[in-house]
């Protein structure tokens, strides 16, 4: 049985050499001695762990994790300050740079690409590249491209190429309106509070917009347990009967979704981070432990591998399905 990690985050030395000669207001400074990455509203200290493979490979052997997923959370490309070509330059770069920390630790290592969503055809051909020279593990995206959502017109095409090259996407939140709401000193409740509100409202949306019925052969995995939706599963049962009722009869109909939307919950896989284990048994009540994946947040400071270790095993799962919410499912969603 191997351990396979979803989230994990890495900025390859190629992304950071792009980001370097490219961006207005991303950055690294230094504090006491830590580099600290800079950017829009927010500033993160760079652990080794973010660039250093080797720190990775020793902290992975240290916490029994056989296979890391790197993927982008912050500076995404499809962020910042940059220009739509320097977006498309910069997605390139970062998944050039995971084709090669896979290729430095083969087995161990594997990619989730970042496609350069802004420019939906240089998207369709990142996929297709991401398939065919670089053969990454799957696809990364935020919850929205700017504020845009995922089940805009505009990205049919993206998501029409990714089913055909059979790929599974980790869905990762963004900040959001809410974030420039927030003072200096609550810094910490934008990755843990925002970053799931965001998740819950723009995958509740993808749900009542019918995005999931135009794409229900594509595997979705959800950052941080899905933010609150399991737990507001009910809440969005009454949404569905309320707009139901409202509706009925009118053309409107046709706009609300063809299932009820525990269906659309049911299909989705989400990552096991919730430092709550009755969070976690509301996940497994909602949805069933199979749509559960190991995760960590390795090298943030939220990172908590051994904590999520001890909260499934607190679960009381069988065997069968503690293999395949560390390492089964996702070694068949990403093919690994």
């Amino acid at each position: 049985m191997q351990t396979v990690d979803v989230q994990t985050h890495f900025l390859p030395e190629a992304y950071l050499e792009a980001l370097g000669a490219k961006a207005r207001s991303v950055r690294v400074t230094e504090r006491d001695g830590m580099p600290y990455i800079s950017h829009e509203h927010d500033s993160f200290p760079l652990y080794p762990g973010f660039t250093d493979l080797d720190t990775r490979i020793e902290w992975m052997d240290e916490h029994d994790v056989d296979v890391g997923l790197l993927s982008v959370s912050k500076p995404s490309p499809n962020e910042g300050p940059f220009t739509v070509q320097e977006s498309v330059e910069l997605a390139r770069a970062l998944n050039d740079g995971y084709a090669a920390a896979r290729d430095a630790h083969p087995g161990r290592i594997n990619g989730l690409a970042c496609l350069p969503m802004r420019d939906p055809e240089a998207a369709v051909a990142e996929v297709d590249r991401v398939a065919d020279e670089l053969d990454l593990a799957g696809i990364a995206l935020k919850t929205t491209v700017r504020g845009t959502p995922l089940s805009d017109p505009s990205f049919v095409p993206v998501f029409e190429r990714i089913r055909h090259r059979g790929l599974s996407v980790f869905v990762h939140p963004r900040y959001n309106a809410l974030t420039e709401s927030m003072g200096e000193d609550e810094w910490m409740l934008k990755p843990m509070v925002i970053f799931p509100t965001e998740t819950t409202v723009q995958i509740s949306r993808l749900v009542f917009d019918g995005f999931f019925d135009r794409f229900p052969e594509i595997p979705f995995v959800v950052a941080h347990l899905g933010g609150a939706l399991p737990y507001l599963a009910g809440r969005l049962e009454t949404a569905y009967d309320i707009a139901k009722e409202r509706v009925a009869g009118d053309a409107d109909a046709d706009d609300l979704p063809e299932h009820r939307p525990t269906h659309y919950l049911e299909t989705l896989y989400y990552d096991a981070i919730a430092h709550h284990v009755p969070a976690l048994r509301c996940a497994v009540d909602t949805v069933g432990a199979d749509r559960l994946l190991f995760a960590s947040d390795y090298p943030f400071e939220a990172e908590d591998a051994a904590g999520t270790f001890e909260d499934l095993e607190a679960l009381g799962l069988t065997d069968s399905e503690r293999e395949a919410v560390l390492g089964g499912t996702a070694a068949k969603l990403f093919d690994l």
